[in-house]
């Protein structure tokens, strides 16, 4: 499992990690992680239907377990299915998961549907709940563009930027700032970036 994630996520051999996702799940099709690399690697091909039938099958079959539900919402997201993804976070919530990346969940959901101001709501707790995770505070700093809040999105464009030298800021957090306030060649320019460190 841990071979096919990472020739999908990093090398981006998709036949290869396939192939090795395909053995691990025959090998062992109860193993949570198995599952949800599967699910993740068939999203980022753009198997957006296998991806969520994959997640939602392990999900349904351990009911209690706000991780699995999670893992759903993360497949629904990508499949832009923004209303059947904040009703599996709420049922995550629900049942005790991780406040800060289900409330991140939520917010790009509520992206996804048009409803920035509620986005900021729950996208404000996520960056308290995540220690102003880059990732997060991305989404926080679109939200705060598309919701008539320029002033507050590039503040989080320049707190990212300071941060990058330092620490881990992934260029995709700041594309996201730029695209949200409509800068869309300096996005690009960051989202060539990703590409090119992976």
């Amino acid at each position: 499992a841990l071979l096919g994630y990472l020739r999908g996520v990093y090398d981006w051999d998709w036949p290869g990690a396939l192939a090795a996702l395909d053995r691990a799940v025959a090998l062992s099709p109860d193993t949570s992680g198995t599952i949800w690399s599967y699910g993740y690697v068939l999203s980022i091909m753009g198997r957006h239907e296998d991806a969520v039938k994959t997640a939602t099958g392990f999900a349904d079959s351990h009911p209690d377990d706000p991780r699995g539900h999670a893992e759903v919402a993360y497949r629904l997201l990508d499949a832009a299915r923004y209303h059947d993804a904040l009703a599996r976070i709420q049922l995550a919530l629900s049942l005790g998961g991780e406040p800060g990346p289900l409330h991140d969940l939520a917010g790009v959901a509520l992206i996804g549907l048009g409803r920035y101001g509620a986005a900021v709501d729950r996208l404000e707790q996520a960056a308290g709940f995540q220690g102003r995770a880059h990732d997060v505070l991305g989404h926080l700093g679109f939200a705060y563009a598309r919701s008539d809040r320029p002033d507050s999105a590039r503040a989080i464009l320049v707190e990212l930027q300071d941060r990058r030298p330092r620490e881990l800021v992934s260029p995709v957090s700041l594309a996201f700032v730029l695209a949200g306030l409509g800068e869309t060649d300096a996005a690009l320019t960051q989202l060539e970036r990703a590409a090119d460190e992976r």
